[in-house]
């Protein structure tokens, strides 16, 4: 299948904020407890996963209670509620005393527990990526973005630059320790492809070829793409919860043992 065609979800949660500002998905800083507001990134990248599903399913918005106004934008407390309720199942980590996202195979249990608390039975897709393949991630992120519409990207001691564009210039920031959201895909002329990606409620872009590169070590170690989608049961989500981290361990020693890099 050829991979050379844009994607992007135009349909992602943007939330009107009190000034009349428009934010790209949800923004840690926006949790009213020190500890969410700096290791709450997961937390967001589930918000936005799940808005994200809602947006294509009334079923789950209706389960979720979060839907947008006539003009497809969410209002601002509604949306901080949500975001708020969600954190409270998936949480932060701590790296000593200092707050911390939280690991990939606890965010799943975590998202997957939440939403079956809510009669929404979700099959999560986990991708570990240090020491992946190419073309692997590529095809893992456009089949995340068709049946999700936002892709989970986590960075962990690797790490690559996010630009964002302003009216008046730009401004890079280096993602490390971090959890954003993937919400399109293209390919560029030089062969690479570039990221759309939502963070700190900002759109930015990302290479995937510098991503990839950060991905051939160890510091790489608990990275992963991660998206869920619907049609889970009960039976599947009791099951999948306690697998979930033999399941993405067994992958990650794959690709390193194997040091795959078959297309």
């Amino acid at each position: 299948m050829c991979y050379d065609y844009s994607m992007e979800n135009l349909l992602f949660p943007k939330i009107k904020l009190s000034d009349g500002t428009i934010s790209y998905g949800g923004n840690q800083a926006w949790y009213s407890s020190k500890a969410a507001a700096d290791g709450g990134c997961g937390s967001v990248a589930a918000a936005n996963a799940l808005t994200a599903l809602a947006s294509s399913s009334s079923e789950v918005a209706r389960k979720l209670g979060i839907s947008p106004g006539r003009d497809g934008i969410y209002q601002e407390s509604p949306f901080k509620s949500f975001m708020e309720n969600v954190y409270s199942y998936v949480g932060s980590g701590f790296y000593f005393i200092r707050p911390f996202g939280i690991g990939i195979a606890k965010y799943v249990q975590r998202v997957l527990l939440y939403a079956s608390r809510r009669g929404i039975y979700l099959r999560p897709h986990v991708y570990p990526t240090a020491f992946a393949s190419y073309n692997r991630p590529v095809r893992f992120i456009y089949k995340g973005l068709k049946e999700n519409g936002a892709v989970g990207l986590m960075a962990s001691w690797n790490s690559y630059n996010a630009v964002f564009t302003y009216p008046k210039g730009s401004a890079t920031a280096k993602i490390k320790n971090h959890f954003l959201t993937v919400t399109g895909i293209e390919k560029t002329e030089d062969g690479d492809y570039r990221l759309t990606v939502s963070t700190w409620g900002k759109k930015g872009t990302i290479s995937y070829k510098e991503v990839y590169q950060s991905w051939q070590g160890f510091r790489a170690f608990g990275t992963a793409l991660v998206f869920f989608t619907t049609g889970g049961s009960s039976f599947s989500v009791k099951k999948d919860i306690p697998a979930a981290p033999l399941k993405i361990w067994s992958a990650f020693l794959a690709n390193m043992l194997t040091g795959i890099r078959k297309t």
